[in-house]
Parts: C-alpha cells; sequence; structure tokens
C-alpha cells in the first residue's frame, strides 16, 4: 500500500515488458497515467504505441530500438494521447536484462507524468523567446535613433557641443570643430 501510496503522489508507475512473450505489466498507477481501466485495457507493447501522441511514436521506437541494441538505459520525454483527446507529457526510463547470448529478455521502468513542469517549461520557453523579439525590436529601434543622432550631428549647421552633469565634454559636431579651429580630443582636454 505504500508502496501504490508513493506512487500515486509522485505520479510515477513502473512497468516491466517480457520480451520473449510481448506481455506487458502496468502498474496502478500508469493506468491512472493514461487514464485506462484496469478491468478492460490490456497492455502491450504495441497497445502502448498507439497510446504515444503520433508526433512521438517514431522517437520513442528509435529511442527504445537504439536502447536493446546499444545495452544503455534510456531515459526520454515524449507526450501520450488519453481517451479523451488529451495530452499528457511522462517521463520514461527503462533498463533491460539481456541472456548470456544478449538477447533482451525483459525491461523495466518507470513512466512519470510530468505534464505541468512540460507545459511551465515550455511557457517559460515561449516567455523567453517574446523577451528575445522584444529586446531585437527596441535594440534596432536604438541603433536607428543613434543612427540619426548621429547625422544630425555630422550636417548640423551650428557648432553643438554636449557635455555631462560634471561639465565634462562628451561630443561635439563637426561643424563646432571647424569653428573652434580644435578636434574632438583636444576639446576633451581643455
Amino acid at each position: 500500500r505504500r508502496y501504490r501510496l508513493a506512487q500515486t503522489i509522485a505520479k510515477i508507475g513502473n512497468w516491466e515488458l517480457d520480451c520473449e512473450t510481448n506481455t506487458l505489466y502496468w502498474s496502478p498507477e500508469v493506468f491512472r497515467i493514461f487514464d485506462l481501466p484496469p478491468q478492460t485495457f490490456s497492455p502491450s507493447f504495441d497497445a502502448f504505441l498507439n497510446l504515444v501522441h503520433p508526433g512521438d511514436r517514431e522517437l520513442v521506437q528509435t529511442t527504445y530500438q537504439e536502447h536493446l541494441q546499444g545495452h544503455r538505459p534510456y531515459d526520454l520525454v515524449h507526450r501520450i494521447c488519453l481517451p479523451d483527446g488529451q495530452v499528457k507529457y511522462v517521463h520514461q526510463q527503462c533498463s533491460t536484462v539481456y541472456s548470456e547470448d544478449n538477447r533482451p529478455l525483459l525491461s523495466r521502468g518507470t513512466i512519470q507524468d510530468v505534464t505541468e513542469l512540460q507545459e511551465t517549461q515550455i511557457a517559460l520557453e515561449d516567455l523567453n523567446a517574446e523577451l528575445e523579439k522584444k529586446i531585437q525590436v527596441r535594440t534596432q529601434e536604438l541603433e536607428n535613433s543613434q543612427k540619426r543622432y548621429q547625422v544630425l550631428m555630422d550636417h548640423a549647421a551650428d557648432a553643438i557641443l554636449l557635455a555631462d552633469l560634471d561639465g565634462n565634454l562628451v561630443e561635439c559636431s563637426h561643424k563646432a570643430e571647424t569653428l573652434l579651429g580644435y578636434t574632438v580630443a583636444e576639446l576633451q582636454t581643455m
């Protein structure tokens, strides 16, 4: 009971796939994650794949096959489709036991509902992308403003001298250099 309660609280279930008989066992929490009744749904690898979001199905199949061939555990986040059409994100981990002649015997894994975390991450990525766009627009506006300012300074008919609050010369127009007979560098040292 404690084990099942822990799985329910963590929204994480476990599964085992007998690779020789293609028999798949799901813990009660896996049924809850997929919103399927254990009394009427018979888990199998093919049935599981049919529940994987079509956009992620090839990724899941490829990852599992590479896992079997490479004898390395896998760790994957992908989408699943519930019977009511709702989409969830799940995090799967798996390792497999092999025979002495390297045939896969038993794959064991966990699956965790990470929908809330994934949706939050996607929202943050969207906000970051939106912020990046705003920064690019603002940067372009500032660059355009600086260019207009520079054109005005370069072509002003009058002498323009700009100083900071301490009285230090910050910038002057070309006309100021011509009228005063000093370069900007010389004016800044006065």
